[in-house]
């Protein structure tokens, strides 16, 4: 189902398929770690659009990995809660 927001397809949130994909193309991803990251971020308020576009950005890097991606989440999740003090609210 796709959602719409002012008339746009909105992504919707798809965790296990984007956990069946990280397991079918890098077999060295532990995916209970992904799945707690990915979890951790949309726990933080990390848009799906942007947890789905950075966990595919990570598998498609040979040496990116969980721990990066981690990384990522949390700043992106710091300069949000950073931006919110400043009126601006969008990741």
């Amino acid at each position: 189902m796709t959602g719409k927001s002012a008339g746009q397809p909105v992504a919707q949130p798809a965790t296990a398929e984007l956990l069946a994909l990280a397991a079918k193309t890098r077999e060295d991803i532990n995916i209970r770690d992904l799945e707690g990251a990915i979890a951790g971020a949309l726990t933080e308020g990390v848009p799906w659009a942007v947890v789905m576009n950075q966990t595919v950005r990570m598998l498609a890097q040979n040496d990116g990995d969980v721990r990066g991606l981690r990384t990522v989440f949390a700043e992106l999740v710091r300069l949000h809660h950073g931006n919110r003090r400043t009126e601006r609210t969008n990741f």
